[in-house]
């Protein structure tokens, strides 16, 4: 159940035995439809092999669709307006101020793809919208699993020497070339963690709104969500430093900067300030190439053509290389963008006039531009990327708004939206989607006086 706590500013959990709350038709459609979305999470980086047996050609995106067609028998879904203006806008935009789009397979199967992710994510957070806080608490379980793998992974690779490798095992993939990602890059001895991602980057993102809630705990806020465990949330925060991502660690950045801005209190203050010293000064001293990428990014910055790039440049240059390819894809189409799904063909047509042959590392994020603010800004022009930070701007719930769950909520969404938008750009992701619908409902929740909703006794 839920109810109030001592100081009528904060909702709490009181009962987190959800054991018996398998016993009513809504509550079983709201838990496979769970599986459904943690499974697609669990596998979109582990590959489509099982044992050397080969399952699908996309398992990720396979429980996304059984999780729309359970969505549709049990007449779950909906179709928030949000989505609709979404969806008009795109068509339009694409087909008919673009109409030779309307015989590309590729873009009309991820606009199909498009309105199957987000429509089955933001019905299912609209359907469930009294329970975003219990949806929450069960992604910081499943950070909690991924960080303790990462962690096990990486003391398996120091005393193994890369010889056990959990996800490889299972996965079939033991003599794959996913082995070079647990190469010893940290002070010659330890590999950046990957959990169940692909890389490094990938793993960090997802385990993102975790650490956000793990500062809430260690800062003694986890009341306001019924987490209270502190070795917990610093598992969580170890298993995430280890994956010595940029990205990760810009997203960290952010969340602590939020928290201190939207939650300023004394007491506060030094316990911000020695985890960004610490975390800093960790990352700077055992990230011996850290002052090369910085440096090469400057360099590339200041002779784009002349300059030489190398593998170890490949963050840089696939951002540089997409945004010189979003800028002219803006020109060509007039500052409207040139239609979902067309950055790479944007690409194909421009990326050799600005670069020589040698100087083109695998063309990198060709089809995602490597963030979404790039991608956005190429395929759908200044309406698109105006749209878009507009959104974000627009829901995120401000300094006036009391302190409470849903508030907290709606600032690590912000937060994840933002480091996502920076490094990834791909639209079919449960993870954008899930976090954006979250984000748009804690905004309607708190806007429209949230008590109403969630205050009631509920059965978890």
């Amino acid at each position: 159940m839920i109810g109030r706590s001592n100081n009528a500013n904060s909702i709490i959990l009181i009962n987190k035995n959800w054991s018996n709350s398998f016993g009513t038709k809504t509550n079983f459609n709201f838990y496979f439809t769970i599986i459904c979305y943690i499974s697609s999470f669990v596998s979109s980086g582990l590959g489509n092999t099982i044992f050397n047996h080969f399952v699908y050609t996309d398992v990720s995106t396979l429980f996304i669709y059984i999780a729309i067609l359970f969505q549709i028998s049990t007449k779950t879904l909906r179709v928030p307006r949000i989505l609709s203006i979404l969806y008009i806008y795109i068509f339009f935009q694409t087909f008919l101020f673009n109409i030779r789009s309307l015989g590309d397979i590729s873009i009309i199967k991820q606009y199909l793809g498009l309105v199957i992710f987000s429509i089955s994510l933001f019905s299912f957070i609209s359907i469930n919208r009294n329970r975003i806080v219990q949806i929450v608490i069960i992604y910081y379980r499943f950070v909690f699993g991924i960080t303790c793998v990462a962690i096990l992974q990486t003391i398996l690779c120091v005393f193994f020497e890369n010889r056990i490798i959990l996800t490889n095992i299972v996965f079939g993939n033991i003599f794959s070339l996913r082995i070079n990602l647990y190469e010893p890059e940290i002070l010659g001895i330890i590999p950046r963690a990957i959990g169940l991602s692909g890389e490094p980057g990938h793993f960090a993102i997802l385990a993102l709104p975790g650490v956000y809630i793990a500062l809430l705990v260690l800062l003694g806020r986890g009341r306001e969500f019924g987490l209270q465990n502190k070795i917990s949330a610093w598992i969580i925060f170890i298993g995430f430093v280890l994956s010595f991502s940029i990205v990760g660690y810009f997203g960290l950045i952010l969340s602590v900067v939020h928290i201190l801005r939207y939650d300023i209190k004394k007491r506060y203050i030094l316990k911000i300030s020695v985890i960004i010293c610490s975390i800093s000064a960790f990352f700077i001293l055992t990230q011996t190439s850290i002052f090369a990428k910085v440096d090469s990014l400057i360099m590339m910055l200041k002779d784009i053509k002349g300059y030489e790039y190398t593998t170890s440049d490949l963050t840089g240059y696939a951002l540089v290389s997409n945004m010189i390819v979003a800028k002219e894809a803006l020109k060509k189409s007039n500052y409207l963008g040139t239609g979902l799904n067309t950055h790479s063909y944007t690409y194909d047509a421009i990326i050799y006039n600005h670069f020589y042959s040698t100087q083109i590392l695998m063309e990198l994020n060709k089809i995602d531009a490597g963030s979404l603010f790039i991608r956005l800004t190429s395929e759908f022009g200044l309406p698109g990327i105006i749209a878009f930070l507009l959104f974000l701007f627009h829901y995120r719930l401000n300094k006036k708004i009391r302190s409470t769950p849903m508030k907290s909520i709606n600032g690590m969404c912000l937060v994840i939206l933002i480091s996502y938008s920076v490094r990834n750009g791909g639209y079919l992701s449960q993870y954008l989607w899930l976090f954006a619908a979250i984000y748009y409902y804690t905004y309607l929740l708190q806007r429209k006086d949230v008590e109403q909703f969630i205050l009631e006794p509920q059965e978890y």
